[in-house]
């Protein structure tokens, strides 16, 4: 059966289009994707992410756990730092990719749409102290753009830039307790929310909303998020990440070799044959997932994420591709609809 968020009725009334995404029912867009993701990149956009995971590890090992199923190394993480990180499977492959936050008592993860119960379970599993999959008990709404700061700035008591990029803050809003981070999936600075549903006595995203209406804030829906993220080159789970390890998906700097985690001996062994890569087309067509790449006819690898780039009204993508042709400037195809379309592979971000 299909979830819904909270603030299900909330994006009803406000004319969401709806779409299914890890098992819930989420707005698509309000008024359009493009439209969307352009007030992020030049003014604010507001995101109801609710839908993602939440997951609390706490206990006197709690050190030790993070260190053991993360790529993260627990001990150099102080207080009031977000990281981001990902746990491996046996095998060395990313099981799911994910921020957590680090407070003096526990570790809050925030596990992808629809994996909260699978971290959970494998942290249980492998860790040495308690967890708690807790995704029904927080909302998360995301703040992002340039004027993002100006916007949440008019409903906080205190000084906004204190929170650094990758650092968060427990605090208030009119009244109501909650976590605010500075992080994000869109590539623009800006502001997670986590507020526990039981605390939210009033319509908080409503509150953000109004702040926002003079820098012309849009509500955001996941087909912004998405094409935001691609043209930043951000990865996502079950596409550039699915049964892929960290070296071949190009994240090897979110690993700290200084310390040992599930999974390092088969990365310190890996023989890496594909790497994930930047592609922007230079003829008309939006490459989408599946697609084939080829260089001088032959396939040499897959799209693993594409669309239009709404900045640079380009087709652009990201795939892997045989490590020979893994280098900036090469030129290949892709196979769109039929049609082998020019392209390059480049650097990202895009914009």
């Amino acid at each position: 059966m299909v979830k819904r968020t909270y603030l299900y009725d909330f994006h009803k009334r406000m004319g969401a289009k709806f779409t299914e995404f890890s098992g819930f029912e989420v707005p698509l867009y309000y008024t359009s994707i493009v439209e969307e993701h352009l007030a992020v990149r030049k003014s604010v956009g507001l995101f109801d992410v609710s839908h993602m995971s939440k997951v609390i590890v706490e206990g006197e090992r709690r050190k030790e756990t993070i260190s053991r199923v993360t790529t993260a190394n627990a001990d150099i993480l102080k207080p009031g730092r977000a990281k981001y990180s990902a746990a491996l499977d046996y095998d060395g492959h990313i099981m799911d990719d994910f921020v957590f936050m680090v407070s003096e008592d526990r570790y809050f993860i925030v596990p992808n749409a629809g994996n909260g119960e699978k971290i959970t379970r494998w942290i249980e599993k492998n860790g040495y102290s308690r967890v708690k999959n807790c995704t029904s008990d927080y909302l998360i709404f995301a703040v992002q753009g340039p004027f993002a700061q100006k916007t949440l700035q008019k409903l906080c008591d205190f000084d906004l830039s204190e929170i650094k990029r990758f650092r968060f803050k427990e605090t208030e809003i009119d009244g109501i307790p909650l976590t605010i981070s500075r992080t994000g999936y869109t590539g623009e600075d800006g502001f997670e929310i986590f507020p526990k549903i039981e605390n939210y006595g009033k319509d908080l995203i409503l509150q953000i909303y109004e702040a926002g209406r003079e820098f012309g804030i849009k509500l955001c829906g996941v087909g912004a998020r998405d094409s935001l993220r691609l043209e930043k080159g951000m990865a996502l789970s079950g596409h550039e990440l699915a049964n892929r390890n960290p070296l071949e998906a190009n994240l090897e700097w979110i690993i700290n070799w200084d310390h040992d985690f599930i999974g390092k001996d088969k990365l310190d062994k890996a023989k890496v044959k594909e790497f994930c890569v930047p592609i922007i087309l230079e003829e008309k067509g939006i490459p989408r997932h599946g697609c084939l790449i080829k260089k001088d006819g032959k396939e040499i690898g897959k799209v693993t994420s594409g669309g239009i780039s709404p900045v640079l009204n380009r087709g652009i993508s990201l795939g892997y591709v045989e490590r020979e042709y893994a280098k900036e400037g090469e030129e290949v195809t892709v196979d769109v609809r039929g049609r082998g379309l020019k392209g390059r592979v480049t650097k990202v971000p895009f914009v």
